[in-house]
């Protein structure tokens, strides 16, 4: 006859297996865990180990119940992102700004942050410094092109500066000459009401968490951010960088991909791959290396430099 402290052994085993729920994520752990070799092949000597990667993944999911259910929903996907950010060697982790995993439309969808090009910029070798800075009303601001070209940028600093009226992107290239990028609020606009997905959702609905509505200005940064991308020397990461933020792909494996669903973009998608531009919206002017103003946007191929 089994003694009382076995007795209150087995019932009290009973109780945790008939408590116990299985781990929802169980199964997208083990679809990250079987791609650890992919993801290490992909990630960049950057500090970021596949194990690493997959840590944060998770816990982002464990945040975000609406980012998990787009992962249950379609696994593909969450694996897509997580190797576009592996292949550009960005770290998702919330706070940092570098890349995020946003449910969008039941998939889950790769986006570069303002941050994340700002990084990338320095890790291209290209680039000795690159600001992107917001304009407002009360500033004193002046851009002048030509062979001696100048920007003059003084903040007002007593008291409110009003509201933002542009955005603009300075980048000093090593070896010399500078990539000066200049839009308005109202270019930056455009491209966001033609672009952006979650913005023209939220205009639609009572979900208004897009960062179009929440950090308009962050926004409009990272959009001259990524137009001056556009005229860096030749970069494979900065050019594998812009060519997956504007695309979504589910990943299958291997080399196979799906083709991109170009309604998962969140935004900026005003380029395509291969540099020639598609968006007649916007007329913001670049200086490249060679001091020499031209016109981003409209039509023209950027001069390699």
């Amino acid at each position: 006859m089994p003694k009382a402290s076995e007795i209150t052994s087995m019932v009290k085993k009973e109780e945790e297996r008939r408590n116990h729920k299985p781990d929802p994520l169980a199964g997208i752990v083990k679809n990250l865990t079987s791609i650890k070799g992919e993801i290490a092949n992909a990630l960049p000597d950057v500090g970021i180990t596949p194990d690493r990667m997959i840590r944060i993944v998770v816990t982002l999911l464990r945040q975000n119940k609406s980012l998990a259910e787009a992962a249950m929903q379609n696994p593909a996907s969450l694996l897509g992102a997580v190797m576009m950010a592996a292949q550009v060697g960005l770290d998702p982790t919330n706070g940092l700004n570098q890349c995020a995993l946003v449910p969008r439309k039941g998939k889950v969808c790769f986006d570069i942050m303002y941050e994340g090009y700002v990084e990338l910029g320095y890790r291209s070798g290209m680039m000795e410094s690159l600001v992107a800075r917001t304009v407002y009303e009360k500033d004193t601001f002046s851009l002048k092109y030509g062979l001696n070209e100048e920007l003059v940028h003084i903040p007002y600093l007593d008291g409110d500066p009003g509201e933002s009226k542009g955005y603009y992107m300075v980048g000093k290239l090593k070896g010399g000459g500078n990539i000066i990028v200049y839009m308005t609020k109202d270019q930056v606009r455009k491209i966001r009401d033609r672009y952006s997905v979650a913005y023209n959702a939220g205009l639609k609905g009572s979900r208004q968490d897009s960062p179009w509505f929440t950090s308009e200005d962050r926004m409009g940064e990272k959009t001259v951010v990524k137009a001056g991308f556009r005229w860096i020397p030749k970069s494979p990461i900065i050019r594998t960088a812009l060519t997956l933020d504007e695309t979504a792909r589910e990943w299958k494996g291997g080399d196979e991909r799906e083709e991109p669903d170009m309604s998962l973009v969140e935004a900026e998608n005003i380029w395509d791959v291969e540099g020639e531009e598609v968006s007649e919206v916007v007329d913001a002017e670049v200086v490249k290396a060679d001091g020499n103003a031209d016109k981003a946007l409209t039509g023209r191929k950027p001069l390699e430099i």
